[in-house]
């Protein structure tokens, strides 16, 4: 479960989405909409136990499997926002003098 720690919403999505057009002797397999929220609800809860330091308990991700697909989707929604856009390009017009 630790190799779940820190794995990006959209990453998941991305792999999980990409993986049908590999062959299937490597690992080609086509995952639905259901089991790709499930797998990200499943990277956000043991990234949350890992950060708050409590052990992953799997008995408590399955009793509640929406509610952590939802708690994951507003987390992946909230972290797009606390990025910093990128700055503009330093001109040398633009130097205190």
């Amino acid at each position: 479960m630790s190799h779940l720690v820190n794995w990006k919403h959209k990453d998941i999505r991305s792999l999980l989405e990409n993986l049908p057009n590999r062959p299937s002797t490597r690992g080609g397999q086509l995952f639905g909409d259901r089991k790709i929220k499930e797998l990200q609800a499943l990277a956000w809860f043991v990234t949350d136990k890992y950060r708050r330091g409590l052990s992953v308990n799997l008995d408590l991700y399955c009793q509640e499997v929406d509610e952590y697909i939802s708690l994951a989707e507003i987390a992946s929604v909230l972290t797009k926002d606390d990025i910093a856009d990128k700055p503009d390009k330093l001109k040398y017009s633009n130097w205190n003098r």
